[in-house]
């Protein structure tokens, strides 16, 4: 796994870890949902049983899930280049 993915996986768990803290401070929720919606808001899951209710939430929540689809996008890249790399290599190989 090369340093770009890497640095994409803990791109993505400072995101989660980030959320879970602000929104268990601004919303008062319980730890667990805190990290639950943070997860299922930056999978863009949204399952609705828990919103937001203060306008900084809702703003932070749409911040967070940019930086997530961001995120998400360049590790993907990423990924697919170094297989591309990879499969190039073997190809040169046989």
């Amino acid at each position: 796994m090369g340093q770009s993915v890497r640095i994409a996986i803990w791109a993505m768990v400072i995101l989660l870890l980030a959320g879970t803290v602000l929104f268990h401070q601004i919303e008062g929720w319980r730890w667990v949902d805190s990290f639950y919606f943070t997860g299922v808001s930056l999978l863009t899951i949204g399952y609705g049983d828990l919103t937001p209710s203060h306008d900084l939430s809702k703003i932070l929540i749409v911040i967070l899930g940019f930086g997530a689809i961001s995120t998400a996008f360049y590790a993907f890249s990423t990924l697919g280049q170094a297989i591309n790399e990879r499969v190039g290599k073997l190809s040169q190989q046989l």
